[in-house]
This record gives C-alpha cells, sequence and structure tokens, in this order.
C-alpha cells in the first residue's frame, strides 16, 4: 500500500503507545484521523499535522482502516458497541478494524464475529513495546485475523517496528502469542529477582552478577533491561520507559483465565499472580511491573 492511493487512517486512542504510533506512521508520510477523550493527546498529534474528530463514531465514517489503541477489554468493548458513539455501526462495508490493545483471546474472537456479521474485516495486532521503543520505531507487532487485511496494514506498521510476525487467520492467535510474551516476561522477573537476592546473601554484588549475564548466556533485551530494574531496585515509573504494575495485573490476570479455560496448569503462573496482588496492596501499582521483584527482597 502506498501512501498515495486514497485509503484513509484513523486511530482511536493516544495514550503513551497510541501517540508513539501515530507519530511514527505521520512521520512516514501517512495521513492520519485521530480520536481520544485526552484533550493533551489530541494537542499533541495535532501539531504533528493528525485531523481530530469530535467522537468515535464519526471518525469511524471517515475511514477505511482504524486502529485502536485501548488499554483494556472494557474500554474497547465501549468503543465498539455504544449506541450512541460506537464505531461499529459507523464504520463502512469492507473497512479494516485493527486492534493493538493486549485483551483476552475470547474478546478477539467476539469482536471478529460481530465485525464479520457487519461486513468489516478484523485483525488484531497486539505490541511488544515500551512507549520509548516503540516511539523509536523498535516495536514487534503480532498479527492475526482477516488474510488480505494484513497485508494492507503491514507496510503501515512497518513504519513502527522491527519485526511483524503472522499468526495466521484464528483472530485470537495474536492475543495468546502476546499473553503467553507477557507471561514469560513476568516470569524473567521474578527469576532475576530470586537470584539476585540469594547472590546478595552470599555476599555476591547483585549488580555485578546481571552484568556478567546480561553479557554472556543472558545477552537479551528482557534480561538487560529488567535486569538493570530488578538489581539496582529501580521501579520508578519513568515517562515513556514504563509498564505499571497494574497493568501487568490486568495482563497475568488474562492469562490466568486463558489457562483455566484451557485447562492448562501453570503453577509458576500462581505464583506470579500471586506476587502482583500482594504488591497491590502494598500501593505499588504505580510502579513499573518490575516491582514485583520487592517481593523476593521483603
Amino acid at each position: 500500500m502506498s501512501v498515495t492511493n486514497g485509503i484513509k487512517l484513523g486511530m482511536i486512542g493516544l495514550g503513551k503507545m497510541g501517540r508513539a504510533m501515530a507519530k511514527n506512521i505521520m512521520n512516514n508520510g501517512y495521513k492520519l484521523k485521530t480520536y481520544d477523550i485526552d484533550k493533551n493527546s489530541l494537542q499533541y498529534v495535532s501539531k504533528l499535522g493528525a485531523e481530530i474528530y469530535k467522537s468515535p463514531h464519526q471518525l469511524a465514517n471517515d475511514v477505511d482502516i482504524l486502529f485502536s489503541v485501548l488499554p483494556n477489554d472494557k474500554i474497547l468493548n465501549k468503543v465498539i458497541m455504544s449506541k450512541n458513539n460506537g464505531i461499529l455501526k459507523n464504520l463502512k462495508p469492507n473497512s479494516v478494524h485493527v486492534c493493538c490493545s493486549t485483551i483476552s483471546p475470547y474478546t478477539s474472537l467476539k469482536i471478529s464475529k460481530i465485525h464479520e456479521e457487519w461486513d468489516h474485516n478484523f485483525v488484531s495486532a497486539p505490541i511488544f513495546a515500551r512507549p520509548d521503543g516503540l516511539e523509536n520505531g523498535q516495536a514487534t507487532f503480532m498479527l492475526s485475523g482477516h488474510e488480505d487485511s494484513m497485508k494492507i496494514i503491514k507496510p503501515i506498521l512497518e513504519t513502527t517496528s522491527t519485526g511483524i510476525y503472522d499468526f495466521g487467520t484464528d483472530p485470537s492467535a495474536a492475543t495468546v502469542a502476546k499473553l503467553c510474551g507477557n507471561f514469560l516476561i513476568a516470569s524473567s522477573i521474578e527469576s532475576m529477582a530470586e537470584s539476585f537476592v540469594l547472590a546478595e546473601k552470599h555476599g555476591v554484588d547483585r549488580i555485578k552478577l546481571k552484568e556478567m549475564l546480561t553479557s554472556t548466556i543472558f545477552d537479551c533485551l528482557i534480561y538487560k533491561g529488567y535486569g538493570q530494574r530488578v538489581s539496582e531496585y529501580d521501579h520508578f515509573p519513568y515517562e515513556n520507559a514504563h509498564f505499571s504494575l497494574d497493568l501487568g495485573v490486568k495482563d497475568i490476570n488474562l492469562v490466568k483465565s486463558i489457562a483455566k479455560e484451557s485447562n492448562v496448569h501453570m503453577p509458576f503462573l500462581d505464583i506470579l499472580q500471586s506476587k502482583f496482588i500482594v504488591s497491590q496492596s502494598k500501593d505499588r501499582g504505580h510502579l513499573d511491573w518490575s516491582a514485583i521483584a520487592l517481593e523476593s527482597k521483603d
């Protein structure tokens, strides 16, 4: 798809992730129509050249491809199904809804079916990235859903990513992949927390241990990034370099729900879930989700 073929792009949800995506898309020559309830976010993208709309349904009526970058299932369902401002009844036939949220795979299936009934095409496209990584074009996207639509949106997503992975036509597949990835990240945080406490108890410098491990057998993004946070007890919610513990709870609960539905026993998930719950009870929900590591120290 070229930037001059007349296809109209829209985006609903201009939080940190949505703003970063919008910036990259427009910086690569695409025009973008946008909506959000936050005026500051609208002002930001407006200065970048985005066209601002007053409601979701007005935006939906004027685009061919609509990206939604919303925080959870509840808000996504409201934006789609609301009687007064919902996008469902206002998207044109054969238009594409690209959902970039981390949601339940059962929500993806439900939404895809509803869109199909209205002659819309649906694609799940959750993101692996923090806002700063996404803004630097370093995101990873997982795609699943309507096959032809995935081919159309891929060049757009390439403006803000280093990797796009096709998980097929099942709209729930990409969301399952994202949740599995988040479970592994949280598991890595917990494993590092326990290892560094053990090292510290024996007089080993936890930061030096992290540096050795992440320069050798664990030389990868997650261990380096979260290894720094865990080893230095640095769980501060830095602007654009932060995934909150509260959002981590949401994702771990989603993993728990699909594991239960699928009859998959995940004992380490049970441990993680309890760590998140206790951390929330200690008013740590606003911190980076790596703050579950403090439970090993406590």
